[in-house]
């Protein structure tokens, strides 16, 4: 919430009615009417409706109520003319021999004064108009100056799009509180801060302004005088011309002070899910096939919500999200975020955002909307490193960015790295009597990094491993050292493995791929503690490319 003071440098407010104690703030026409001249300070329009620097402006035809010496009742004077250099007249009749004492805004037929103690009564229901309506007075001072002080707050509320049924825009207390709008009074007109009292209690717990036909669409800014006190809740809602409540929204712990305009952040009334992290359309680089990203975002407007989100992937794979909303156990309307952590997948992600529940009009909401998030896989080949021996190795895992880094576990014979979940039942699967290593439709290796590249067969793990390794500390991460007689040495990092969605706290090696046969159910691998073993099809392994022609 923004809060502004209606006075200060550019938002000047207070209305002088002659600067100099020889100089008189009234006169009389020809008419024998009496004239007000009030002047801005520092030249101010002089209106009575809200500029976009939140200064409040005079209006043509506007109407303050004026107090005669010793009257007890108010005399209308008419906003008549605005003059070149600020100057507003007004007029209107007061009895003859009467002069000015006070005056004050908006009239009010009701206004009375009883020695010092102003009393108005406001209506719990009026026409809005885009004027302010917010009351002000004016009582000379001892050197015949005259300035227009606020008496209340200034509570600005801004609809983003408003419901083409709404008509009336409506301010709720609790019953037990203290009322918005009806009987007031100002203790001492004569202090130099008067402030604006509510004199009823439990009696009016609503003010209602009908909005005209030329507010019921778009975006529209609403201007709605509030008395000064604290206020543990208030709502603001919109009705239509049956007093069904369309939408609703709590504003709390609200601190209104005189002459104060509190900025309410601009609202939607739509019952929906908004995303703030990411637009659609973005592209997210990444050196995995899959990446877990936060999605930011709130849903508002919900009486109770059932939304979810669900991702179809460039393979056709499905997955399912449910927001888990912070503090939502009672929505009410209110604005609640949430963090969900989703996995993209490389390529295309089609989010559908399903916005069910129920809005707080108890309206069913159905709404659909699509999110795009496109994952792009860094497939940067790694060095290739001559080891003296048959085939040359890669520097680093796929997926790695640094030798130290593990990179993406793969699934056999998987070439995206995007089946975590064993979609393709490897168990089940009868390739027949092929090698995979270099072929595009399985080798990961092959199909991201180019010809040449592929996964090391069995024979040549066991070539690597005969180098002989050292267990070392790189950039605190632990590591292999295999060293070739002609100096050259790749590190490869120790590495657990996963089986399924399964994680298994054991150590790998990093070049936990075998390319050998697709006869058998097994892969193989090079293991922490025992060296050349086997793996299953479906463990998720990195890779430690070699590049190279097959034997």
């Amino acid at each position: 919430m923004k809060k502004t003071f209606l006075y200060g440098i550019g938002i000047v407010l207070m209305v002088l009615c002659g600067c100099k104690q020889e100089e008189t703030w009234y006169s009389y026409d020809s008419s024998g009417k009496t004239v007000l001249k009030i002047r801005i300070e520092n030249n101010a329009d002089t209106r009575t409706e809200i500029g976009e620097g939140n200064q409040v402006l005079w209006q043509l035809n506007d109407t303050i109520g004026v107090f005669g010496t010793g009257e007890t009742k108010s005399t209308p004077f008419v906003l008549s003319s605005l003059e070149d250099d600020g100057t507003a007249i007004f007029t209107g009749d007061l009895p003859e021999n009467i002069t000015p004492f006070l005056a004050y805004y908006p009239y009010r037929e009701n206004a009375s004064l009883q020695g010092n103690k102003l009393s108005i009564t406001f209506p719990t229901e009026y026409d809005y108009t885009g004027s302010t309506y917010g009351p002000m007075m004016a009582f000379p001072s001892e050197e015949g100056s005259c300035t227009f002080r606020h008496l209340a707050g200034l509570l600005k509320i801004t609809i983003n799009d408003m419901p083409a049924k709404a008509k009336k825009l409506v301010l709720a207390q609790d019953f037990w509180a203290s009322d918005l709008t009806g009987s007031c009074y100002v203790d001492d007109v004569t202090v130099s801060n008067p402030v604006l009292r509510v004199g009823n209690w439990f009696d009016v717990p609503e003010l209602v302004a009908n909005i005209p036909e030329d507010m019921a669409t778009g975006t529209q800014t609403f201007y709605i005088p509030v008395p000064v006190q604290s206020y543990s809740l208030i709502t603001v809602l919109l009705k239509d011309e049956d007093n069904k409540t369309l939408w609703y929204r709590p504003i709390r712990d609200l601190v209104v002070e005189r002459a104060s305009l509190l900025e309410m952040p601009a609202v939607d009334t739509e019952a929906q899910i908004t995303i703030t992290s990411h637009t659609s359309g973005e592209t997210i680089r990444s050196y995995n096939a899959i990446d877990t990203i936060t999605l930011k975002g709130y849903i508002e407007n919900y009486y109770w919500f059932a939304g979810k989100l669900s991702q179809t992937t460039e393979e056709d794979r499905k997955y399912e999200y449910h927001p888990e909303l912070k503090g939502a156990d009672y929505l009410d309307g209110a604005k609640v975020s949430f963090e969900l952590d989703v996995a993209l997948h490389r390529g295309k992600n089609i989010f559908t955002i399903d916005h069910s529940g129920e809005d707080v009009g108890y309206n069913n909401v159905n709404k659909k909307s699509t999110l795009i998030l496109n994952l792009e896989e860094i497939n940067e080949p790694a060095e290739a490193v001559d080891l003296g021996l048959k085939v040359k190795w890669a520097s680093y895992n796929m997926g790695a960015a640094q030798p130290t880094d593990l990179g993406w576990p793969y699934v056999w014979a998987d070439n995206t790295g995007t089946d975590v979940l064993c979609h393709d039942n490897y168990e089940n699967v009868t390739y027949g009597d092929v090698i995979i290593a270099g072929r595009k439709a399985y080798d990961a290796a092959t199909y991201k990094w180019g010809d040449g590249w592929r996964m090391p067969l069995a024979e040549e793990f066991a070539e690597l491993d005969k180098l002989g390794r050292k267990e070392e500390m790189v950039d605190g991460v632990r590591v292999w050292r295999f060293t070739a007689p002609n100096g050259n040495s790749i590190i490869l990092p120790v590495a657990d493995y996963w089986t399924g969605i399964t994680h298994y706290d054991i150590f790998g090696t990093g070049i936990d791929r075998s390319a050998a046969y697709l006869i058998t159910n097994n892969a193989t691998d090079l293991t922490y503690n025992h060296g050349l073993g086997w793996a299953l099809r479906h463990h998720r392994l990195y890779i430690r490319p070699v590049y190279g022609p097959l034997p």
